[in-house]
């Protein structure tokens, strides 16, 4: 009877086993989401990782590049020194410069004249009555070439005085000018030939006569340059002239003659003062 009855309680211990096992896990399983928001009640002490803590969210701070030119931190920036302007400085440079040299120049004046052929001193030259002084029209024309400040060249000359004589010159010149830009002052001196014809003695075809002699000039004036090719200007020139008669082999009239003797030579020394005006080509 014993075994039976032990028998009996071991069968039915399994069964109930058997059958709880699968409901207690679906008990489990309903009552876990509940269980995760609610603390245990046998836990009284909270987690520091728990949820329910409060936490606190640092906001991020997004790092921008510094100005341009600021230096490290807590030093002053430096200030980055402004770019050059190039342009104008070579313009300016290029301004300064010019032209180192004319290969060739070629300049043409014009204006007006005033000659006293006898003004410095008379030996024999023409009797008192014969104009050798007086005003008139002049132009000149002139060629050369330049190196910087240094012009050389060839000029000629020629002032008409009425209708009574005119003096001409040609001169080998040289010419110093400041090399500053766009209008440039220079002086100029000269020497060569000079000559004087077509002179009214009141009797022409006894007396008419061709006179040579020296030439010394000098000159003061500017240059204007309008572009690189062209420039204007205008110029004070004085002329020394040392003038010589040559004598003549047919005796002349002593009422035309004076107190001059024709048949010998005769000398003078003169002036020529020209203010003129002109245009020079630079090639």
């Amino acid at each position: 009877m014993r075994q039976r009855a032990w028998l009996g309680l071991t069968v039915a211990a399994l069964l109930a086993l058997t059958l709880g096992a699968p409901l207690s896990a679906q008990a489990q399983a309903a009552s876990a989401p509940a269980d995760d928001g609610a603390s245990s009640p046998g836990n009284s002490t909270a987690s520091p990782s728990s949820s329910s803590a409060p936490t606190s969210r640092t906001p991020s701070t997004r790092s921008t590049p510094p100005p341009a030119g600021a230096g490290s931190a807590g030093a002053p920036a430096t200030p980055q020194p402004a770019a050059p302007a190039r342009a104008a400085d070579e313009e300016e440079e290029e301004e300064d410069e010019g032209d180192p040299y004319d290969f060739l120049w070629i300049d043409v004046t014009g204006g007006v004249s005033y000659v006293d052929l006898r003004a410095l001193d008379a030996t024999n030259f023409y009797p008192e009555f014969v104009r050798l002084s007086g005003v008139g029209p002049a132009g000149s024309l002139a060629v050369g070439f330049r190196i910087e400040f240094l012009s050389i060249g060839v000029r000629g000359s020629l002032a008409h005085y009425s209708d009574e004589f005119d003096v001409g010159t040609a001169t080998a010149e040289i010419s110093l000018s400041l090399p500053i830009p766009v209008v440039k002052p220079y002086v100029r001196v000269g020497v060569g030939l000079g000559w004087h014809g077509d002179g009214d003695f009141n009797a022409p075809m006894s007396s008419q006569t061709t006179v040579f002699g020296f030439a010394f000039s000098g000159a003061i004036g500017v240059d204007i340059y309008l572009a690189d090719w062209f420039s204007i200007g205008a110029a004070g020139t004085l002329d020394i002239l040392n003038m010589s008669r040559q004598s003549l082999d047919e005796p002349v009239d002593p009422a035309d003659a004076g107190m001059v003797e024709f048949t010998e030579s005769g000398d003078a020394v003169g002036i020529q003062a020209r203010g003129q005006a002109g245009v020079t080509f630079h090639l």
